[in-house]
């Protein structure tokens, strides 16, 4: 067959494409850069979720100060308390090493009750911070909030400071002086996660 012939049976030729892969590809294409919206639809969705987190940590931490302030309060109670309860005019019971038995306070009816009070007190502190830590712990966890490295560093010195207080020997006097220092610069530390995170904007 000769060449023309040959190129114009080709061209006669009918072939069956289907429209649809280009139609496909070009819905593709466009459904790529439209997915853009459920992205940001996703992230307006984790904003709420962590502006939600945040109000939630910033209870938490208004809580754990309140706590921190009762431990404080309580603990300069009990100190006068002790003071004022000296059998013994030449010896304090704040003078007394930190050892179960070490103080034989004999309080009347008015200072039982007081100690009684800032017992409990300190009870419902203790518990209202375990809670709002583990609030505070599940949003970093998250990625809701992020603390600055500074206040975690000072956490750490903190926690050694009363790990010092739990292994050594001293007396009443002494270790509420030292727990009431390290109280005070937590509801400090307290303030500035607040003001941190009151102002950060994480992701």
């Amino acid at each position: 067959m000769p060449a023309a012939d040959a190129h114009e049976g080709q061209a006669r030729r009918r072939i069956d494409p289907d429209p649809l892969a280009v139609l496909s590809a070009a819905l593709g294409a466009l459904g790529s850069f439209a997915s853009l919206a459920a992205y940001r639809d996703f992230r307006r969705q984790k904003e709420r979720e962590r502006q939600r987190a945040r109000r939630t940590v910033m209870r938490a931490i208004a809580a754990s100060r309140e706590a921190l302030e009762d431990i404080d309060s309580a603990l300069a109670r009990l100190e006068r308390l002790l003071e004022r309860n000296a059998t013994d005019a030449s010896r304090s019971h704040l003078d007394a090493p930190v050892e179960f038995g070490s103080i034989n306070a004999f309080f009347d009816f008015f200072e039982f009750s007081a100690y009684q009070m800032l017992a409990q007190r300190v009870t419902r502190a203790f518990d209202t911070t375990i809670r709002a830590t583990a609030e505070i712990m599940d949003a970093i966890e998250d990625g809701a909030i992020e603390a600055p490295r500074a206040l975690f560093q000072e956490l750490c010195e903190m926690q050694a400071r009363l790990e010092d207080l739990r292994k050594t020997t001293r007396t009443f006097g002494d270790t509420i002086a030292a727990t009431r220092s390290v109280t005070q610069r937590m509801i400090i530390l307290a303030d500035e996660l607040e003001t941190h995170i009151a102002f950060d904007r994480v992701g």
